[in-house]
């Protein structure tokens, strides 16, 4: 497994690098109205993908490592929801082409969006099949190529006058380069023979709830910049998009690391040695969850301001630098929800109630979003996604315990807080210098402090961990030289 999650780690932290990357010159080259459309040209296509794809890509998550002896059936029930979801697709944008003057949006930008939708779904569902298939380096060539795509082709459209419509196009030639370079094999046919119909309907059925889980949850991450474009202005959405994207970066991908490495095994744990087993290695995803994602966000948090000054242009500062905090906490207890807590759901396939709690999430989100951001502007926006994500974690905890023996993570949790606020006490106290030198610096300094003082309260079993692997090395090369000598 840690093979796998530092596999893992590195194709996440290149996608986020190129994140970052990208974010920091669009916010240079973009103003605050440009990238707030672009921002929200983005929106539609996660949203449209979130409802018909994602729901494919948790049943292949599900049932894939169950049938990996004959892989032919569950790719042919792949291939059949892939194409559906596509053309439902088609279906909705051509519904919507008559009304795009009425929204003021030209017909060309809703085929755009239409195949950044459909491309997204089938690059996530790559990425899924490369997770499934344990094959890291494939997924993060994967993530990598979409990301030096989206970047270098976006950048070249906006210099040459395209403005936000380039920057939609560059992230589409991404998706594509990187589904026609490596998306796994085998491709996906038509996908309407007669073979796996059977598995079709079950991937369905486990798979539909879903799709109300990733509405809500996407109404959760992006209703916000609808809601703010509307009550405050398309200036004003950037600012918070570009903070929402930094503090999902930052925190998203090295928490989802462990969960990318991890679920796979405690889905065959689960069929083969039974719950008491599954629960183990649950214990572990949550710890680690929690030793890794703690201390990002209080680093996050710590330095913020800096972190805008250094990645973000002059016109998105001030207001980011303000709202990352909050976005950092909701992100942690979204990922914290997703990544330990909602896999409950999953192993014992109630994906249903998945969809309940998300909906209702979105409910808080956008009913706070009304009440707040006439008052209190973009800020209102994190308090009300902070919410929404407590609101979830209690919600599915309450729900999950009833159908697994969840186990319990309160002890790692206090040591992990314990250990990140002194990191970050140490980091407050420096003095606030900008720069891109200085602000690694200070990262630097807080991985070690925090490190230090996980080894010392055992988060996550670490120092047991640490000190198991050292021993076996020791015993193992004393082993080794013994053997030379005697023969």
């Amino acid at each position: 497994m840690i093979r796998q999650s530092f596999l893992y780690f590195l194709a996440r932290a290149g996608n986020g690098i190129l994140a970052l990357a990208t974010m920091a010159t669009f916010t240079r080259i973009l103003s605050p109205q440009e990238y707030g459309i672009y921002s929200l040209g983005m929106a539609i296509p996660t949203m449209g993908c979130a409802v018909l794809f994602q729901w494919l890509n948790v049943a292949v998550g599900r049932f894939y490592p169950l049938h990996e002896d004959k892989p032919e059936m569950i790719m042919t029930a792949v291939a059949r929801g892939f194409w559906c979801a596509t053309a439902i697709a088609a279906l909705l944008f051509l519904a919507a082409l008559p009304f795009h003057e009425t929204f003021g949006v030209k017909a060309s930008l809703y085929g755009i969006l239409f195949l950044i939708t459909v491309m997204l779904g089938r690059h996530t569902l790559a990425l899924q099949m490369a997770n499934t298939q344990r094959m890291p380096l494939r997924f993060g060539l994967l993530s990598w190529t979409r990301g030096v795509g989206a970047f270098l082709i976006g950048f070249g459209l906006i210099q040459y006058g395209a403005g936000a419509r380039g920057a939609l196009l560059g992230f589409l030639a991404g998706l594509v380069i990187a589904v026609l370079i490596f998306s796994p094999k085998p491709h996906l046919g038509l996908g309407f023979r007669s073979a796996g119909a059977h598995k079709s309907s079950d991937m369905f059925r486990f798979g539909l709830p879903m799709s109300v889980n990733f509405f809500a949850i996407v109404i959760v991450d992006v209703a916000d910049r609808f809601m703010i474009g509307g009550l405050l202005g398309a200036d004003h959405v950037a600012p918070y998009a570009v903070a929402y994207e930094l503090v999902q970066q930052s925190i998203g991908p090295v928490m989802n690391v462990l969960f990318l490495a991890t679920f796979p095994i405690i889905v065959q744990v689960l069929e083969v040695e039974g719950d008491e087993s599954a629960r183990i290695r649950l214990r572990t995803l949550g710890c680690g969850l929690i030793g890794i994602g703690l201390p990002a966000v209080f680093g996050v948090a710590v330095l913020s301001g800096e972190i805008s000054e250094v990645v973000f242009g002059s016109s998105f500062r001030q207001d980011a630098g303000r709202i990352m905090p909050w976005l950092a906490a909701a992100i942690f207890l979204g990922c914290f929800k997703n990544y330990f807590v909602d896999v409950v759901f999953q192993l014992r396939n109630v994906s249903k109630y998945q969809g309940y709690i998300a909906a209702f999430m979105a409910t808080v989100n956008v009913v706070l979003n009304l009440l707040l951001l006439p008052r209190y502007g973009v800020i209102a926006a994190a308090w009300s996604t902070f919410a929404a994500f407590a609101v979830g974690l209690l919600l599915s905890w309450c729900v999950a315990k009833t159908l697994f023996p969840l186990p319990s993570v309160g002890k790692n949790f206090l040591g992990a807080a314990a250990a990140s606020a002194l990191m970050a006490i140490v980091l407050y106290m420096l003095p606030l210098m900008n720069g891109v030198i200085w602000l690694l610096a200070k990262i630097v300094l807080g991985i070690f402090i925090y490190s230090a003082l996980a080894l010392i309260l055992n988060v996550a079993n670490c120092r047991n961990y640490l000190y198991d692997v050292i021993f076996r090395r020791i015993f193992t090369s004393k082993n080794v030289k013994i053997k030379d000598t005697t023969r």
